[in-house]
């Protein structure tokens, strides 16, 4: 279980009387949909640890744990629950008292503080207390005036970065971080996803789960079908998926969800959904409009306040950017002509990521501000998902993956569910191959280690774990992987794909960042990668906000409507360079075609940023070099 599932158990322990959903989804921030998950997985904890325990339900009464009072205090110290030791959640409150606090534009009375933190009026004033110190060193005061309410005053700057502080503060402690399969429901992503597999082969297209949100859309559509609502679409979306193969996509998907789920779909959800295919399969925007180049502009500057907020790169998530675009060219259209979008999960999405709702919320009034226009909060929640879809992603992405073999007595199929029980438990875990024991096996050479359920000798390392799999055997394998890497292999980047040495311009020295990406431009220009108005593009775009994306590497791009031949040129300076207040050294100017910025040889650069991210030695080499075809080759090896 995570601690947010822990949590559940021990508020059920407390409870010996039937309490609603309503009243748990309360207490501990989360939506009522997501408790029902949670619930199950309890259920399936209480049983595998051969448990009398169990959870009633009565229906319009409620749940409550059955179990006499021995057996609550037994399992209240089985999964580590100490009374007295409260300071990470207390931490955490007032982590979101400063939150609601420094984002709120007009004043909070106690009793609207007390409905958002679910705290007693006493508490509240000693927390209000306690978080003055914290406020005051970022040079802010607390303010509170009878009849008036709470507040924080003082200059903007300050404020930007309490906020994100406080937001990192959250997101490291959160109890109640909840994943998108959990909140949507995995059982029917699952449903959706094998369609959208089946469908996609047949068009001989390769549905990416990892990167491709077309499941989610689906999954909404499908909530908004339930419910008799619907979207509207543009005139001009109409016409462009008219009689396209997307459209036939998505036809073939709804046929085969009708068979599932027995649901009217109206025409504009088929075409909606066309759209966002549409979107996957044909990277062409040539032919875009001033509106669309704004959107795309809106797009970028959005991303990048985002996550200077919330203290997490998406520079090099394109899905997420893609995503964006598309959402955001059809709200302007929306909002512009009194148009809709129903979302029948707003209230779910606003509870269960209410920090992400509300800084997204507070940077489309910021971004838009001179449009007059409100962005409506069915909108919002929409962009919630596409970026909380593209954290989880990073999250992924940053995992260290360790390679195991799983040996055990038992069949193949059996073992099935200590694979289950183990990914669940330790998702950096990839189980390559069950083998039986006893059998003739080959054991793979680049494994990290092996898990066996009766002790063996290898030449690999071994951790021996119950047929039961324990809290300890978890413990015993966390505790492996903490003092032990995963092996590492150089993995080799063919960038002589995107550059030439005439490209290539080590050891500079150029005063400012303006002038060189002038430079880097008009050669581009000259060699025929680029036309003169990409180097506005390029320049327009730095001064926005910063393009470093990790210490002193920098990825300035420019319009990929004014680069005929995608490529990449290399700088290094002799010295560190100022960008947007920030030291720049290693410079990488992508000029990308949009159909070339999602190819997996173009997405292994971002792999090459993040090993030269971890490996500074590596990185010095590289900044040394003075030889274009060494520096090449430095940066075609990472790990």
């Amino acid at each position: 279980m995570n601690k947010r599932q822990n949590n559940l158990l021990i508020a059920l322990l407390q409870q010996e009387s039937f309490q609603t959903l309503k009243f748990y989804a309360a207490t501990l921030s989360v939506s009522e949909r997501t408790l029902q998950s949670d619930l199950k997985v309890i259920d399936e904890y209480l049983k595998t640890q051969c448990l009398k325990l169990f959870i009633e339900r009565k229906k319009g009464i409620g749940i409550r744990l059955v179990a006499n009072n021995i057996e609550r205090t037994q399992l209240l110290k089985d999964i580590g629950f100490v009374t007295d030791n409260n300071n990470e959640e207390d931490f955490l409150r007032k982590q979101e008292l400063i939150f609601y606090l420094v984002i709120g534009k007009s004043p909070q009375s106690i009793e609207e503080l007390i409905e958002r933190l679910y705290i007693s009026k006493q508490l509240l004033k000693k927390d209000l207390k306690a978080i003055e110190p914290t406020i005051q060193r970022f040079g802010l005061e607390l303010i509170s005036k009878t009849r008036v309410g709470t507040y924080i005053a003082g200059d903007e700057r300050n404020k930007r970065e309490l906020l994100a502080t406080t937001l990192k503060n959250i997101r490291q402690n959160n109890l109640n971080d909840v994943l998108l399969e959990d909140f949507l429901g995995k059982d029917t992503l699952l449903v959706i996803q094998h369609i959208l597999e089946e469908v996609f082969q047949k068009f001989d297209f390769v549905y990416d789960t990892n990167n491709f949100s077309i499941d989610v859309h689906v999954y909404f559509m499908l909530e908004r079908m339930k419910q008799g609502e619907t979207v509207q679409l543009t005139e001009e979306e109409r016409v462009h998926i008219q009689n396209s193969l997307a459209q036939k996509m998505s036809g073939s998907i709804i046929g085969l969800l009708s068979k599932i789920y027995p649901i009217k779909f109206f025409p504009d959800e088929i075409d909606y959904l066309a759209c966002r295919i549409n979107g996957v399969i044909n990277a062409d925007l040539s032919g875009k409009t001033t509106n669309d180049i704004y959107t795309d502009d809106v797009t970028d500057l959005i991303i990048h306040k985002v996550e200077q907020l919330m203290d997490v790169s998406l520079q090099d998530d394109f899905e997420l950017k893609e995503n964006l675009y598309n959402h955001l060219r059809s709200v302007y259209y929306r909002v512009k002509h009194g148009f809709s979008i129903a979302n029948p999960l707003k209230k779910e999405i606003m509870t269960a990521y209410t920090q992400l709702f509300l800084i997204i919320q507070m940077v489309l009034e910021e971004v838009y501000a001179d449009e007059k226009f409100l962005i409506p909060q069915e909108e919002i929640a929409y962009l919630t998902i596409h970026f909380q879809t593209a954290i989880e992603r990073k999250k992924k992405q940053n995992l260290k993956s360790y390679k195991v073999v799983l040996l055990t007595q038992y069949t193949k199929s059996m073992a099935t569910f200590f694979e289950a029980r183990l990914q669940a438990e330790i998702p950096e875990l990839v189980i390559v191959e069950s083998m039986q024991i006893g059998t003739e096996n080959v054991i793979p050479e680049d494994l990290d280690f092996i898990i066996s359920t009766i002790p063996i000798e290898s030449r690999n390392s071994v951790i021996t774990i119950s047929p039961m799999i324990t809290e300890m055997d978890i413990a015993n394998i966390k505790e492996w992987m903490l003092h032990n890497k995963p092996n590492c292999k150089t993995k080799k980047l063919d960038i002589s794909k995107f550059v030439t040495p005439f490209l290539v311009f080590p050891q500079l020295e150029i005063e400012n960042m303006e002038n060189l990406l002038t430079m880097l431009g008009q050669n581009l220009v000259k060699h025929g990668y680029v036309q003169e108005e990409f180097i506005t593009s390029l320049l327009q775009r730095e001064l926005r906000s910063s393009t470093r994306v990790a210490p002193l590497i920098s990825l300035p791009h420019g319009n990929p409507n004014f680069v005929n031949h995608s490529t990449i040129s290399i700088a290094t300076m002799k010295t560190p360079i100022d960008s947007q207040g920030e030291s720049t050294q290693l410079i990488l100017l992508l000029a990308l075609r949009k159909e070339d910025i999602k190819t997996p040889s173009f997405r292994q650069i971002f792999s090459v940023v993040d090993f030269l991210k971890r490996s500074p030695q590596h990185l010095q080499r590289i900044l040394q070099e003075k030889n274009q075809i060494e520096l090449i080759k430095l940066l075609s090896e990472y790990e």
